[in-house]
């Protein structure tokens, strides 16, 4: 992935964990302000983010560019793919609750790459 930590290369999970909080931050504020004017564009933005995020995860796991380990590569993989559809979802049927799903899920792999920023 593009933006990671300076003078931090070979951490990339604390980068990936930090880049997920980022965008977790811009959906929930989607979330939270759901009623108010300009929540489509507020949306779209975060929406945004999120399908690049999980793009550019996706293109740097699948070259083998990360420095994780193999079978956690692959989770990420799989969630990244379970990623994008509940981003569909809520592209298609925009709702509070389809967008809550999709934080739920990026904040959960933003935590679980907590473990191994702390273990390097």
């Amino acid at each position: 992935m593009q933006d990671r930590i300076p003078g931090n290369p070979g951490q990339p999970w604390q980068a990936d964990a930090e880049r997920l909080n980022r965008v977790v931050g811009q959906l929930m504020d989607c979330q939270s302000r759901w009623r108010e004017v300009g929540h489509e564009a507020r949306l779209a933005d975060a929406l945004k983010a999120s399908r690049r995020l999980w793009g550019e995860l996706q293109d740097a796991l699948g070259c083998g560019t990360e420095r994780y380990p193999l079978e956690i590569r692959q989770n990420i993989l799989i969630l990244s793919v379970y990623g994008l559809s509940r981003l569909e979802a809520v592209e298609r049927e925009p709702s509070r609750a389809a967008l809550g799903g999709l934080i739920a899920l990026m904040r959960s792999l933003a935590v679980s790459l907590q473990p191994l920023a702390q273990a390097a």
